[in-house]
C-alpha cells in the first residue's frame, strides 16, 4: 500500500534499553502461539455457526430431504459437534468443510427440485383465454364527458 505505520513505545516508568529489548523478543516470542489461539478461535467460531445453520435448515426442510442424504449431513454434523469438543483445530477445519459441502450440495439440490416444481405449476396453472384482445383506449373525439 505504501504506507508505513511505526509504533514508539513511551512508558512513565524509566525502563532500561535492555528491558525494552527483552519485551520485544518476549512478544515475538509469543506471536507465533497468539497466530496459533487465533486460527483456532476463527476456526470454532466458523464451525459454530455452520452447525447452527445447519441444524436450523435441517428442522425446516428436514422431512423434504432424501433419508441417505439427509443421514450423510447428520452424520457430517455430528462428527464436527464431537470434534469441537477437542483442540485439534485441523481437524475442526477438515470436518467443518465437509459439513460445508455436504450440506451446500444437499439444499442445492433441494432448492433445484423446489424452483422446477414451482416453474412447472406456473406454465400449467394458468390458463389460457382465448377471448382476450389486446387493444388500445382511445376516447371518443367527439364527445367531452366531464361534468363541469
Amino acid at each position: 500500500t505504501g504506507k508505513e505505520q511505526k509504533i514508539t513505545l513511551t512508558a512513565s516508568t524509566q525502563l532500561t534499553r535492555e528491558e525494552v529489548e527483552r519485551l520485544v523478543k518476549e512478544a515475538e516470542k509469543y506471536a507465533a502461539a497468539d497466530r496459533e489461539r487465533k486460527e483456532a478461535a476463527e476456526a470454532r467460531n466458523k464451525a459454530d455457526q455452520l452447525v447452527y445453520t445447519v441444524e436450523k435448515n435441517l428442522k425446516e426442510v428436514g422431512d423434504r430431504l432424501p433419508g441417505n442424504e439427509k443421514a450423510r449431513v447428520e452424520q457430517a454434523l455430528s462428527a464436527l459437534k464431537d470434534a469441537m469438543k477437542g483442540q485439534d483445530t485441523n481437524q475442526i477445519k477438515r470436518l467443518t468443510d465437509e459439513l460445508q459441502n455436504a450440506s451446500y450440495r444437499l439444499f442445492e439440490e433441494l432448492y433445484k427440485k423446489q424452483a422446477g416444481t414451482q416453474q412447472a405449476a406456473g406454465s400449467s396453472g394458468g390458463q389460457k383465454d382465448e377471448d382476450v384482445v389486446d387493444a388500445d383506449f382511445r376516447p371518443d373525439e367527439g364527445k367531452d364527458d366531464r361534468k363541469r
